[in-house]
This record gives C-alpha cells, structure tokens and sequence, in this order.
C-alpha cells in the first residue's frame, strides 16, 4: 500500500524531530499537538537545521521565510504546512 505525501511528510518530521528534542524521545511519541518549543524544545539552530534536512530530504526549496520557527508553534503546524508546500512544488512539476 502506497503512503501519502502527508504520511511521508508525518512520519519524517516525527522521526527527526524525536531525534532533535530535547529530551529525545520514540518518533512514536511525537505528537501533531507537540509545541515545537515548548514539548518538544527546538531550538532556532536546530529549527533551520531540521527544514534544510527536509529540503534535501524533499527535494524542494523553501522560501527563506519557511525557515523562520516563529512561524509554527505545533508539529501539525508544521506538517500542514510543509504537506501544502510540497503538494504545491508537485502541481508545479506536472505543469
């Protein structure tokens, strides 16, 4: 059964963001509900290092104004917009 973009994207920012917070956790106990900062204490640094990481992981480029953490507060957040942003970088492609 093939996987969704949004389950691609989920799954992914789970997976590195359990590695980046503090303190580490199972990606399984990352939630969409998550505070960025404050559940899950990502940092700026590790905020930019994070959405460089999908870029390349995605093969996109983001606006620089995507790599600003103050603009997501959750991990659903987040996920919602990046999903959007990919399903946009995908409508440009078939074009």
């Amino acid at each position: 059964m093939a996987t969704s973009p949004d389950d691609r994207v989920i799954a992914w920012f789970r997976e590195q963001l359990a590695k980046v917070a503090e303190p580490s956790r199972d990606p399984a106990g990352v939630r969409v509900t998550d505070n960025l900062r404050e559940d899950l204490g990502v940092d700026s640094l590790a905020f930019i290092e994070l959405m460089v990481d999908f870029e390349e992981a995605f093969g996109l480029r983001l606006d620089e104004g995507d790599l600003l953490g103050e603009r997501y507060c959750t991990v659903g957040d987040l996920v919602s917009h990046m999903t959007g942003y990919l399903a946009q970088a995908c409508e440009v492609v078939e074009d």
